[in-house]
């Protein structure tokens, strides 16, 4: 599949989807979203995909500067990453480049319910990584999941990965973070993530639709994201987390949806 690139302004939500692309189109600028301001939950967040040898087509909800869609590349899948910001895609086909994975790359820039509707083909999986926190309400993180839902094919799944917001430490470690560029708070840009939490998720997801819920890491990641080896550990340590008092307050939410 080749790269290919399509722009034109949402329709819908305009405001909220332009401040939020200046915002990502600013750290991609530099890489930020790659480099500092990111911390990789991969080991986390693949063991809730299937296989790339029965599902290979991921459509990607906001991969932005590309993050974890290099690493689903990298993993054997082909990726068609939509996204608001033409400068975080730019930087998202120079990380597939850098790589040798271009031509498993297809990006699209623009408003995922929207453009999703307009894609010519189905897909085995779509992904939703620690993306819908930046829409605007739950009409639209609703209206996003379906479209997704209705792209995948029989047997295809449907996977979220989030900020848990029932989480009480995002506020505080956000609202001490700066945004290099326009100097707002970072919560400004990530206080829509008290919309995430299990019951609203379960409520946006198509009607009919059952969700499997995880819950992941007892405490934000990027408290530790210098330290691998700590980051690793708070990984691993998830399985304390089923059955104990605290798994509702973990830092990260998982729905996973087979159709």
């Amino acid at each position: 599949m080749q790269i290919r690139d399509k722009s034109s302004p949402s329709s819908s939500n305009c405001d909220d989807n332009a401040e939020q692309e200046r915002y990502f189109s600013d750290l991609a600028a530099n890489r930020g979203v790659n480099e500092g301001s990111n911390v990789d939950k991969s080991e986390v967040i693949f063991d809730l995909l299937p296989a790339p040898a029965t599902h290979k087509h991921i459509l990607e909800c906001g991969g932005g500067a590309g993050f974890y869609t290099a690493r689903l590349l990298k993993a054997g899948y082909k990726v068609t990453c939509v996204d608001l910001s033409g400068e975080a895609l730019n930087v998202n086909r120079q990380l597939a480049r850098e790589i040798g994975l271009e031509s498993q790359l297809e990006t699209i820039q623009g408003d995922f319910t929207k453009r999703a509707g307009e894609l010519p083909n189905d897909f085995d999986v779509a992904v939703f990584i620690k993306v819908l926190h930046h829409f605007p309400d739950l009409t639209s993180i609703k209206d996003a999941l379906t479209a997704a839902f209705k792209r995948l094919r029989p047997g295809g799944a449907l996977i979220i990965f989030e900020p848990n917001g029932r989480n009480p430490l995002w506020k505080p470690l956000y609202l001490v973070q700066k945004d290099p560029v326009g100097g707002k708070s970072k919560w400004h840009y990530e206080k829509n993530l008290t919309l995430i939490t299990e019951s609203n998720l379960l409520n946006s997801l198509p009607s009919g639709v059952q969700g499997e819920v995880g819950y992941h890491y007892v405490v934000p990641a990027m408290l530790f994201s210098g330290n691998s080896a700590v980051h690793t550990l708070l990984a691993r340590l998830n399985t304390v987390l089923e059955g104990s008092p605290l798994r509702p307050w973990a830092s990260n939410i998982s729905v996973r949806v087979i159709k």
